[in-house]
């Protein structure tokens, strides 16, 4: 694994630092991207997508305040390009997961943007959850039935362990 710009192995990220420069080692070493299910399991977006949104919804503290980052450190946490990123916020805007709201100057320059969690996307996007839960559930009771035969008939063949 290629050596941080913390020189821990354990952190995949400068991004962390970036707004929290006081974190301690130990926190550090807790780093790690969660992306919420309904960005995770959602086949319209590509796996690239999804870990911006799971970054975005960290830098928002859960859907809590605005992320200001830019685009250049959000490309340098997934290493990709700027361009790659704007298009992945498009999709993630297009698709009802984030707000992007703009502040200009007086000669129409960006002085800020922030990044926010669409309220909707939970309602929006649950529904894909809860098809992944039950996947899941049905592929464990299939497991399950599976190794039960499996146990019947080798009691049925006298055989022991």
């Amino acid at each position: 694994m290629k050596e941080s710009k913390f020189n821990h192995p354990q952190i995949k990220s400068a991004t962390f630092a970036t707004f929290y420069p006081e974190t301690t080692e130990e926190e550090k070493s807790k780093i790690g991207r969660w992306i919420p299910g309904e960005a995770n399991y959602n086949p319209e977006l590509k796996p690239a997508e999804a870990s911006l949104f799971g970054l975005i919804y960290v830098l928002t503290d859960k859907g809590e305040k605005a992320c200001t980052m830019f685009n250049q450190n959000f490309a340098d946490d997934l290493r990709c390009s700027k361009v790659a990123i704007r298009k992945y916020l498009q999709a993630l805007e297009d698709l009802g997961y984030i707000r992007k709201k703009v502040y200009f100057n007086e000669q129409r320059e960006v002085v800020k943007r922030e990044i926010t969690l669409d309220p909707d996307y939970k309602q929006r996007y649950g529904r894909l959850v809860d098809k992944e839960i039950y996947r899941r559930s049905q592929l464990k009771e299939k497991k399950n039935n599976k190794r039960l035969l499996a146990e019947k008939a080798f009691k049925k063949s006298g055989k022991t362990r």
